[in-house]
């Protein structure tokens, strides 16, 4: 995420991303995501989770949470990984785990595990927007969308004031 912020520069205002490890139940990413919010010196005009649908169970309950407590969430299905994807391949398909995760691997889009690989094209973010639009045009935070989606052109058009 800091990469794309360099990539989106600001106009003036200030925009904090904070990556935080509480493990993949999206319950505790909403109150992780509550907790830094409400601890910060200075307000936060807006409070963003990412979120994969993955299997998770306990998806609808982190979305309701989030909605009470004003977070946002975009919701990536299957998982993040399309929305990286989306960057270097035109696929709006259905995508089950083990494929994603191969076409990642055939992109070399990872270095490691979960590091972006350093010549991964950040830049070509309007290209992914455009291809997560297509997957579905209307696609808002908190919301669930098909497999493929994503809610990041969402959170991009907040991050460049569109």
């Amino acid at each position: 995420m800091d990469s794309l912020k360099q990539i989106l520069g600001t106009s003036g205002e200030s925009v904090t991303i904070r990556t935080v490890g509480v493990g993949r139940d999206p319950v505790k990413i909403v109150q992780k995501c509550m907790a830094v919010r409400d601890k910060a010196i200075d307000p936060f005009d807006i409070a963003v989770c990412l979120i994969d649908v993955d299997t998770h169970a306990k998806l609808k309950e982190a979305l309701a949470l989030a909605a009470r407590n004003e977070i946002s969430v975009v919701v990536s299905n299957l998982k993040f990984e399309v929305w990286l994807l989306w960057h270097v391949v035109e696929s709006v398909t259905h995508f089950e785990s083990k494929l994603l995760d191969r076409m990642m691997s055939e992109q070399k889009i990872f270095e490691k595990e979960k590091s972006l690989s350093p010549k991964f094209p950040v830049e070509n973010y309007k290209r992914a927007c455009q291809i997560a639009r297509r997957a579905d045009p209307k696609l808002g935070p908190g919301e669930i969308g098909p497999n493929s989606s994503t809610g990041m052109p969402w959170l991009i058009d907040i991050l460049t004031s569109k």
